[in-house]
Order: C-alpha cells, then structure tokens, then sequence
C-alpha cells in the first residue's frame, strides 16, 4: 500500500509547472479610460456649444458634470492600475 502511495506521489510531482503570463487589466480600467473619455467629450462640449437660455446657464454645467466624470474616471483608472500591479508583482514572487 506504500508503494502505491508513492508511485502517485512521484506520477504528480514529475508533471512541469505551468507558467502563467501577466494577469490582464482588470475591467476597472477600462471603466475609468470610457469615463476620462466621456468626461473629456462633455468639457469640450461645454466649452464650444453655447448654453440655452436658462436660469443657471451662467454656471456652464456641462464643464463641471466634464470635470466630475474626469475626476471619477481618474479614480477608477488608479484602482485599475494598483489592482494591475499589486496582482502582477504578487504572482511574480515564488
């Protein structure tokens, strides 16, 4: 019974180790490349289209709604990076 016990070992044991690439971006990412996109669109947006005539039309809202959808994109793009990085050095360490 041993002996079968380390044949099994031995049969386990010779097979190679696979070697696994980088991990891929995390989709975080990309969600925060769209949003810095979008919000990049708005600002332009904002600053060539004229405002209708409203009562806050002198608040230009589209280039604040442009730089919250920036600053957001930002934030997920830097949680897309670190989760990237964190995930790649960790499986590069034996």
């Amino acid at each position: 019974m041993a002996e079968e016990s380390k044949s099994v070992d031995k049969a386990e044991t010779s097979e190679p180790d696979v070697v696994q690439g980088p991990e891929p971006l995390p989709i975080w990412f990309f969600v925060g490349l769209i949003l810095t996109v979008y919000g990049v669109l708005v600002v332009i947006a904002g600053l060539v289209y004229t405002q209708a005539a409203t009562v806050l039309a002198s608040t230009r809202p589209g280039l604040w709604w442009g730089a919250v959808i920036i600053v957001a994109g930002a934030v997920f793009l830097a949680i897309g990076l670190h989760v990237h990085r964190a995930s790649n050095a960790k499986g590069a360490k034996p």
